[in-house]
């Protein structure tokens, strides 16, 4: 079975040996080659505890400043750097670009990633959702629920249309720390005493998780934790 790299469309060569005919496993498609994959960088520890990025100090100061506002960390775990080239090409074909395909990259390590961490019967995943704008004319589709499309999710959280909204990437670090709450809640569910894992792209300067925490605590969330795909 050969497939291409769906980054540098490079063959992929599956190697099939006797031990894995005789054991009637499926072959596990493969969306990325190892030259790609390598370039990629997954954080490891030590981390901070509050956003997940990689970090000497226990909390970093980013986060100490969230807690100075009062804010309850989300203990933010993330799977790939951001500040890494690879990471950065990766987001700018598949959410600017609109590369739907590319969503097969990380999804099942992702997805595996929040079921061990987080069981599905103690937490309810919740995404981030995007506005009609950029879902029905720009990119056709929430990034973040194709990262996760194999989850059972839940949509408790809308963008709020009747704001002004100023896309995130358009905004420098001061402006996106100073974003006014987009969402409201979109639910049918009582969230009274429930864990609420937010499932993101991106955690940048934290705000936009942020604000969908606090959406979810007014609601009566028990726990409200976060993941990204980068940090």
């Amino acid at each position: 079975m050969n497939t291409k790299c769906k980054l540098c469309q490079q063959m992929i060569n599956y190697k099939i040996n006797l031990a894995w005919i005789f054991s009637f496993k499926p072959i596990k498609e493969k969306f990325i080659c190892k030259d790609c994959y390598q370039k990629f960088e997954f954080i490891q520890l030590p981390i901070c505890e509050g956003c997940g990025r990689k970090s000497n100090d226990k909390t970093c100061l980013d986060c100490v400043k969230w807690e100075k506002k009062q804010k309850k960390l989300l203990k933010n775990r993330a799977l790939l750097v951001y500040q890494n080239q690879a990471t950065k090409e990766y987001f700018n074909l598949y959410k600017f670009i609109g590369d739907y395909q590319l969503r097969k990259i990380f999804q099942n390590k992702f997805e595996k990633m929040i079921m061990q961490n987080y069981p599905l019967k103690h937490w309810i995943y919740v995404p981030i959702p995007v506005n009609k704008s950029t879902q029905e004319h720009e990119r056709m589709f929430n990034q973040v629920v194709g990262l996760i499309e194999n989850l059972p999710y839940v949509e408790l959280l809308a963008v709020d249309e009747n704001l002004h909204q100023i896309k995130q990437v358009e905004k420098n670090r001061i402006d996106r720390i100073h974003t006014p709450q987009p969402f409201k809640f979109n639910g049918k569910i009582d969230l009274k005493g429930k864990n609420i894992l937010l499932v993101d792209d991106v955690y940048t300067t934290g705000t936009t998780l942020y604000h969908a925490q606090q959406i979810m605590f007014e609601h009566g969330a028990k726990k409200v934790h976060s993941i990204t795909l980068a940090r």
